[in-house]
């Protein structure tokens, strides 16, 4: 009965994980974990079943060690532990924390960009505080779904619907009433229907808000495709 339940708990977790159709890596370990977990207790019920009583009783912990070796070697040769946390500082999490830490070390951060990772944990380890009011740009990769005809990939303020002026003038109203210590812009703004033409730092710098804090910032240098202002004092 405890195999069925972890198969079942298994089957649960995949139809979780296929419903949202993210593909994170984080959806995927209920999955592995507890499938292992039933072909575990499955092998150990067969063991019981093939071998006579003492025989069983005496090979159960090489065949622990065995079980749980194959599933150590399964992780190690699929996961990312641990090979991502020993490669984490040369990679561009460990390079956008180190940065920020030594920037806008618990300070607010404007972060413009459409992704989560790295921007976070980058944020979290440097102890900065995002001021954007989402976790990323993905409002407007739903507004721009299609993009506008013209040379510029972007609607001018009076043609926006009031849902993406909202974000527009909220952000740079923000940002020149409380100008952080650092400025951080993603050069991709993941918006397929606008080619590379959508640049992030464009868009909102043409509020004149935006605009004018924006001259009080000087460029520091770029980390994979994420350029870097800190705020001249």
């Amino acid at each position: 009965a405890f195999g069925q339940a972890l198969a079942m708990a298994a089957l649960g977790a995949f139809l979780a994980a296929w419903a949202q159709h993210k593909g994170w890596t984080y959806h995927v370990l209920p999955i592995t974990l507890l499938g292992l977990g039933a072909l575990t207790v499955a092998a150990a019920r067969w063991a019981d079943r093939a071998l006579p009583e003492g025989r069983a009783r005496a090979s159960a912990p090489a065949l622990a060690l065995v079980a749980a070796s194959a599933i150590l070697v399964y992780q190690l040769r699929g996961g990312e532990t641990p090979w991502r946390e020993a490669a984490y500082y040369g990679e561009t999490p460990g390079r956008l924390a180190e940065w920020l830490d030594r920037n806008a070390h618990g300070q607010p951060v404007l972060v413009l960009s459409p992704d989560i990772f790295p921007v976070y944990p980058a944020l979290t380890y440097a102890d900065a505080r995002q001021m954007l009011h989402t976790m990323s740009t993905w409002t407007l990769q739903g507004f721009y779904r299609s993009c506008p005809a013209g040379e510029e990939p972007y609607r001018d303020p009076s043609t926006m619907r009031r849902s993406e002026y909202a974000v527009f003038h909220t952000v740079a109203e923000s940002f020149a009433l409380h100008p952080p210590a650092a400025l951080v812009v993603a050069r991709h703004a993941n918006i397929p229907a606008c080619g590379g033409r959508f640049d992030l730092l464009a868009y909102f710098a043409r509020h004149p808000l935006f605009g004018e804090t924006l001259e009080r910032y000087a460029p520091a240098g770029e980390i994979d495709g994420y350029r870097l202002f800190v705020r001249r004092h």
